[in-house]
């Protein structure tokens, strides 16, 4: 008995039914690889967060010191260490510093050059300053964030009674339309990214006046 084949009709149908279902899955899966992507970046600033209590218990609960932008070439001749250089004993590794969302890892200045980072994430310099802040000036570690999401080795977020209105090198947009930040209690939490970082709306600093 002679087998009957599709029809030309019933072959576009079942092509027209695996578009539509692709066409709703995609999205589906790039999501889910997006989300994984987001809590693998979530994961690298818990440990960075781990790693920046760690080097406070050991020098008397302050923060590293963050020398901001320099010179690549005046950094080596100084000898001075990035943040996360001076916090590589607490960490398992350098991939750490890496997010996945961020393919090239580029590393840019302030002035739009590139320099030698090989982190993608920034560190608040108003932490950073004077030493490094203590655990024990930071009167809102729930609130202040420690680490951002930002090709560049440091950030401003400034206090939000200060009288500067915006954040110098504000995170950027990797995941879901919004970004990751490490707060100084430890916690992670993704924000929805804006483009323009306000001191009033988004960021919340503070430390004690000596």
């Amino acid at each position: 008995m002679k087998q009957r084949g599709f029809t030309l009709i019933e072959l576009l149908v079942v092509i027209a039914i695996i578009a539509i279902l692709a066409a709703i899955l995609f999205p589906v899966f790039a999501r889910a690889r997006e989300n994984a992507r987001k809590s693998n970046c979530q994961s690298n600033l818990k440990q960075i967060g781990l790693a920046f209590m760690q080097y406070a218990q050991d020098y008397d609960e302050r923060f590293p010191v963050c020398i901001g932008w320099t010179s690549y070439d005046d950094k080596v001749s100084k000898g001075w260490l990035y943040w996360y250089e001076r916090l590589q004993p607490y960490l398992k590794n350098s991939q750490i510093l890496w997010c996945p969302s961020d393919a090239d890892h580029t590393s840019i200045t302030g002035s739009g050059g590139t320099e030698g980072y090989v982190c993608d994430y920034a560190y608040n310099l108003y932490v950073g300053s004077n030493g490094g802040a203590s655990l024990a000036s930071m009167e809102d570690p729930v609130g202040t964030v420690l680490v951002t999401e930002r090709d560049n080795n440091y950030c401003r977020l400034p206090n939000p009674g200060s009288t500067e209105t915006a954040a110098y090198m504000p995170p950027v947009n990797r995941h879901s339309d919004g970004y990751n930040n490490l707060f100084g209690d430890g916690h992670v939490k993704w924000r929805k990214w804006t483009s323009t970082v306000t001191a009033t709306k988004d960021w919340h600093f503070e430390l004690q006046q000596p």
